[in-house]
């Protein structure tokens, strides 16, 4: 079983898609000992598929569904192709000074006991954004995607699926409330609520786990990146955002979803409060 150094510690950003993933990784990989490795996207997903054979539900790659996966799945055999996997990955990318790993994918959010398992000693890294402004920008997505790759992405009834991505012409026959885009906005808030609950159980026993909002990223970046990178064990920096971000970019929920959907997810809200007042490492401000 090889264990390189590259691979000591690594850190992984997982969240719901859409929860401000990538902005984190841009930022903590402008830190002098932290690489970000990314491959044909910004997520890794070439390499977590061919080197697990995970599902991941991404429109350019083989699998339509993104199943969940537990310890099980971390067999000697994955675990070694894995861990050289990644470390060749690492090994092409970091610069002089960058010893420590850095990945970031949204869709492992039904798969984290599987990635314990490959990485016992990972650091998780968990974002979160405000529930309404999640439902709005996933909105935004599914339909980009749906031009880019004549896709549409379906949310299963099953709590622990992650959506199916699936064609434009084998879509007609599925739920189209489920279906995106047009499908409930309220659907999509139980994407939100599955993906932060399943988070929870996961990295409950776990010291590892830091928990960070989007919208403190935005509005108070080198407080917020300084408390991070000294969790991680890097010198804090005083790092601003390295790119301007409109501050009231977590409000445009109030203007461009519609006010029928805005009154469902009000009512959605208010009937899983319990569940969400639970939340620990989700951004339940609403």
């Amino acid at each position: 079983m090889i264990a390189p150094a590259s691979l000591q510690r690594p850190i992984f950003i997982v969240g719901t898609v859409r929860s401000g993933t990538t902005l984190l990784a841009k930022c903590l990989g402008d830190h002098p000992e932290i690489c970000w490795v990314h491959d044909e996207g910004t997520e890794m997903s070439t390499t977590w598929h061919a080197a697990t054979r995970v599902s991941l539900g991404v429109p350019r790659l083989a699998c339509e569904h993104c199943l969940p996966a537990d310890a099980s799945a971390a067999t000697d055999a994955v675990r070694e192709q894995t861990r050289s996997a990644f470390d060749a990955l690492f090994r092409q990318n970091r610069a002089a000074g960058e010893h420590r790993f850095l990945g970031k994918n949204p869709h492992l959010w039904n798969k984290l006991p599987f990635l314990k398992a490959l990485f016992p000693d990972a650091e998780l890294v968990v974002t979160s954004r405000d529930l309404r402004s999640t439902v709005l920008s996933t909105q935004f997505l599914w339909m980009r995607l749906e031009r880019q790759y004549n896709v549409r992405h379906y949310l299963p009834p099953e709590d622990d699926r992650c959506f199916r991505c699936v064609s434009v012409a084998n879509s007609a026959d599925l739920d189209p409330e489920r279906l995106f885009p047009g499908g409930k906005v309220t659907v999509l808030a139980d994407y939100w609520l599955r993906a932060h609950e399943a988070i929870e159980r996961a990295v409950a026993s776990s010291s590892r786990a830091i928990c960070v909002r989007h919208r403190d990223l935005v509005e108070e970046s080198t407080r917020t990146l300084d408390r991070l990178h000294e969790r991680l064990g890097v010198k804090p920096r005083g790092d601003r955002l390295n790119t301007e971000i409109d501050v009231s970019r977590n409000q445009r929920w109030s203007v461009l979803l519609s006010e029928r959907e805005k009154h469902e997810l009000n009512d959605w809200i208010a009937e899983h409060a319990t569940r969400i007042a639970r939340l620990t490492c989700a951004d339940t401000t609403h």
